[in-house]
């Protein structure tokens, strides 16, 4: 179970004002007009990818939209639940992720086509939930928006097969061309990494993870990891058996914070690549997700021969 499914009490206070908003229709945002398909997306990664595939034909409202905000933490507001109950279309990433937004669609009631990441690949809870960082994933998501939005409009679903493929080929061809770098170049190069988030995408870049699983899923459940796990990783810094650490700069507990330490005073220095589980305000999934890798290309290639 990742952390994100544990539900606190004051979470599900929250939830319980929002519905109780929702049934009383005490709204205090106004309803939409535009003539678009009114999308809310749990999350900013999912969200840009929607406004990619739909372009003006959607008006997209990301309810997690900064790397400010952690994830796990997020406790949904009144504002969430005015914005689910106008959708024609939510996305929600599942797995325990952001099961807070599936309270909040059975509480508004309205009707809107609903797209659980994890259910449409077919997943079960206790999966890794950060699907975004699997580029497979990814691909396979896209066409399923492309088909939802097409069934929303119909009469744009030329204009929304146009614009899927044009994201799959065209904003993802420089983290394509990255991605088969790595592949070709770092493939069983040791790694070290923060969390979970990483996993998914070291597995599609064929680099070995260093970190046990163990550790990785304890962070991302906010547990204490074991004196054995940490002894383990410690001990691939200390002597330089990894190339690279991953860092979540948005999930840093003290034992992260320890092995960020060991790795800059490595000899020599252990490459950190800093990366995050929500894409910056300002950058696309697209332009993100490509930053990100070609930070990490150009740290492999400081340490290949």
């Amino acid at each position: 179970m990742q952390r994100c499914v544990k539900q606190h009490q004051s979470r599900v206070v929250g939830l319980m004002m929002a519905a109780a908003l929702l049934a009383a229709g005490c709204t205090t945002v106004a309803p939409h007009s535009t003539g678009k398909i009114e999308v809310v997306a749990a999350e900013r990664q999912w969200g840009s990818i929607v406004q990619a595939i739909g372009g003006s034909a959607v008006e997209v409202t990301n309810v997690i939209s900064s790397p400010t905000i952690d994830p796990h933490a997020y406790e949904p507001s009144p504002r969430d639940a005015n914005a689910i109950a106008q959708a024609n279309y939510v996305v929600e990433n599942g797995l325990g992720y952001d099961s807070w937004l599936t309270r909040l669609v059975a509480a508004a009631g309205s009707g809107a086509l609903v797209m659980n990441v994890g259910d449409r690949l077919h997943l079960s809870l206790g999966a890794n939930p950060h699907r975004w960082y699997s580029p497979t994933n990814v691909v396979a998501i896209t066409r399923e928006i492309e088909q939802d939005l097409s069934q929303l409009r119909p009469a744009l679903a030329d204009e929304f097969h146009r614009r899927a493929v044009h994201f799959r080929t065209i904003s993802l061809a420089r983290f394509n061309a990255e991605r088969l770098w790595i592949q070709a170049h770092g493939a069983g190069i040791s790694v070290g990494a923060s969390e979970s988030m990483f996993s998914l995408l070291l597995i599609d870049l064929h680099l070995h993870l260093a970190t046990p699983e163990r550790f990785l899923l304890s962070v991302s459940e906010g547990g204490e990891p074991t004196a054995h796990d940490l002894s383990v990783i410690n001990a691939s810094i200390k002597t330089r058996a990894i190339s690279l650490y991953l860092e979540n700069t948005q999930n840093v507990p003290p034992a992260v914070a320890r092995q960020v330490a060991l790795a800059q005073v490595a000899t020599p220095l252990i490459p950190i690549v800093k990366m995050t589980e929500t894409p910056p305000e300002r950058q696309t999934f697209a332009e993100w997700q490509t930053t990100q890798l070609t930070e990490l290309t150009a740290a492999l290639k400081k340490e290949l021969p």
